[in-house]
């Protein structure tokens, strides 16, 4: 479901990309793909989650990734 959403926003700040130094584009471009694929794997884990009915597992889940948030905040 959030796929759609992620590339429609991805394609409104492409606009924004032309000014930017080609080195600038390579890494803008490995970040997408990296955050793309990160995206999808968790919503697949969120899915396969909701399809067992087994919500605890997703709060742990939610817990652990608060704490990794929190680690790499400066």
């Amino acid at each position: 479901m959030a796929i759609p959403i992620i590339l429609g926003g991805a394609l409104l700040e492409a606009r924004k990309i032309g000014s930017l130094p080609s080195t600038d584009i390579k890494n803008l471009a490995v970040g997408f793909m990296v955050s793309f694929i990160t995206g999808f794997f968790a919503l697949s884990l969120l899915k396969l989650v909701i399809n067992k009915a087994k919500f605890y597992y997703f709060g742990y889940y939610c817990i652990f990734m608060a704490v990794v948030t929190l680690l790499f905040i400066k």
